[in-house]
C-alpha cells in the first residue's frame, strides 16, 4: 500500500507542469488517513514506515546489519520534487510533515541541499498568501512548524544566508529588488504577525512566527535596508501599542507610583500579554544581531538610530532592561562618531557611510553577552488529535465521498484543542 501510494505520487518521469492526478489524490488521502491512525495497543505501521524511509542513492552505498529495522528506499529528490513545488497543497504539506519531523534522513536531505530557496520560497509565497485562504490555519501551522524544524539547523541558517533573491513577484508590500532569503523569511514572518494581530489573534501562528524569527536572528549577516526598518518599524509599532493598553489599565495614580509593566502575576489581559511578549522577543532579537553580527548590519543601526526614542521606556521594564541597556550603548557609540563628523547637515548617504566606517572598529566588549536566543519544535503525544481530524477534514472538503456534516463530530471543533498545550510544542 505505501509503495503504491508513493507510486502514483511520484512518477518516474515528471512534466514541467504535472497535470491533475485523480489516483494520485485519493491515494495520498487514503495515505493519510492510514498514517495519522492512533491504534492503542499496538503501533500504526504506515507510520512507522515513514520513519524508516530511506534515500536509494544513500542506503545504496550503505550497508545494513541484519539486527536493523528493514528500511524502505525512496529516492528523497522525487519526493522533494513533488512535494516542495507543491507544498501549497494541503495534500503535499501534510505527507511532508510527517517526513520532516519524524524521519531524521529526510530531515537531513533537506538541509543539506545547495538550493534551500526550492522549498523555502514555495513555502513563504503559501504563508504570505494565507489571508487569501479564508483562515485556514491548519495547513498555515503545518508550513510554520516546517520553518521551525529548518531554522533549528545552523548550516541551514547559514546557507539561507548566503542565497540572494532577485524576483519574488508575489511580495507586493513594498519593491525590493534584491533580498536574501533569510531577510524575506523576516519580512513575511513579520506581515503574518502584524496580520494575525489584526484579525484572527491566534495565539499558535503567533508562537510559531516569533520562534522562528528568533532562530534567525542570531545567525543573520548583511540585513538590507528594507528589512532592518522593518524589523524596528515593528517593534516601535508593538511598543506603542503596548504602552498605550498598559497605560490605559491603571489610574493616573498607579502609573505614578509603579511602571505599567510590573503588572501583577495574575494577569489576564490578552493583548497585553501578548504585545509584552512581542516588545521583550523584538528587543532580545535586536540584542542578539548587535552583540553578535553588529559589523555584518550597519542598516539595522542606522534604523535603530533613527527610532532610538522607541527604546526609553523600557529601560526598567525587567525582562528586557539589560537588552535595552546594549542598545542604548550602541546608539551612544554611533551618535557620538555622527557628531564627531564636520558635516553640519548629514543627508542619508553621509549617515550611512559614517555608520559604514564606524562598524569596522567597533568592539562588542563593553555589551553584556546573553545565551543565543533559541527555539525548538517538539511533537506533542497528542498530536495524532489534530493530524487525523485535520485529514479527514480535507476528505471531506474534496467530495470524495457524501458526509452529513452534522454527524461529523471528529470534524467539528478540532481547532479548538490545537492551542491548549503550546508549552509542550515549544
Amino acid at each position: 500500500m505505501l509503495y503504491s501510494a508513493y507510486s502514483y505520487l511520484f512518477a518516474t518521469k515528471r512534466p514541467d507542469i504535472p497535470a491533475p492526478s485523480p489516483v494520485a489524490d485519493k491515494s495520498a488521502l487514503l495515505f493519510l488517513i492510514l498514517a495519522n491512525q492512533n491504534p492503542k495497543h499496538f503501533a500504526n505501521e504506515f507510520r512507522e514506515a515513514i520513519k524508516r524511509l530511506e534515500d536509494t542513492k544513500v542506503s545504496a552505498a550503505t550497508t545494513r546489519t541484519s539486527g536493523e529495522d528493514a528500511t524502505l528506499e525512496v529516492s528523497f529528490r522525487q519526493i522533494y520534487q513533488a512535494l516542495s513545488s507543491t507544498v501549497a497543497s494541503e495534500e503535499s504539506c501534510l505527507i511532508l510533515y510527517p517526513l520532516l519531523v519524524h524521519n531524521r534522513s529526510f530531515r537531513t536531505y533537506i538541509m543539506s541541499r545547495s538550493d534551500p530557496d526550492s522549498f523555502v520560497l514555495p513555502v513563504l509565497r503559501t504563508i504570505y498568501e494565507f489571508s487569501e485562504q479564508k483562515g485556514n490555519f491548519p495547513h498555515l501551522y503545518m508550513l510554520l512548524i516546517m520553518l521551525l524544524l529548518l531554522s533549528q539547523d545552523a548550516d541551514f541558517l547559514d546557507g539561507i544566508q548566503k542565497i540572494t533573491i532577485q524576483s519574488h513577484t508575489w511580495y507586493t508590500e513594498r519593491v525590493v529588488k534584491s533580498i536574501s532569503l533569510s531577510g524575506l523569511c523576516m519580512l513575511v514572518l513579520i506581515r503574518t504577525v502584524q496580520n494575525n494581530l489584526a484579525t484572527y489573534k491566534d495565539v499558535y501562528c503567533h508562537s510559531l512566527c516569533t520562534a522562528i524569527l528568533a532562530n534567525l536572528s542570531h545567525r543573520v549577516l548583511g540585513l538590507n535596508s528594507v528589512v532592518s526598518q522593518r524589523i524596528v518599524s515593528f517593534y516601535e509599532l508593538v511598543a506603542k501599542r503596548y504602552l498605550k493598553l498598559t497605560n490605559n489599565r491603571g489610574s493616573s495614580e498607579n502609573l505614578q507610583s509603579a511602571t505599567p509593566w510590573k503588572a501583577e502575576p495574575g494577569e489576564t489581559d490578552f493583548d497585553t500579554l501578548i504585545f509584552g511578549d512581542l516588545v521583550a522577543l523584538f528587543l532580545e532579537m535586536i540584542n542578539s544581531i548587535v552583540c553578535l553580527n553588529l559589523k555584518h548590519n550597519p542598516e539595522l543601526v542606522y534604523a535603530v538610530l533613527q527610532k532610538r526614542e522607541a527604546f526609553g521606556p523600557f529601560r526598567e521594564m525587567p525582562r528586557a532592561r539589560d537588552f535595552v541597556e546594549n542598545i542604548d550603548k550602541v546608539i551612544a557609540h554611533f551618535h557620538k562618531k555622527l557628531q564627531e563628523t564636520d558635516l553640519k547637515i548629514l543627508s542619508t548617504g553621509d549617515v550611512g557611510e559614517v555608520i559604514n566606517r564606524a562598524t569596522k572598529t567597533w568592539s562588542s566588549s563593553s555589551l553584556k553577552l546573553f545565551s543565543v536566543l533559541k527555539f525548538r519544535y517538539e511533537e506533542s503525544p497528542q498530536e495524532w488529535q489534530f493530524a487525523l481530524p485535520y485529514v479527514w477534514q480535507v476528505v471531506v472538503e474534496r467530495n470524495l465521498v457524501y458526509w452529513d456534516a452534522d454527524s461529523a463530530t471528529l470534524i467539528g471543533g478540532f481547532m479548538d484543542e490545537r492551542t491548549d498545550n503550546l508549552d509542550q510544542m515549544l
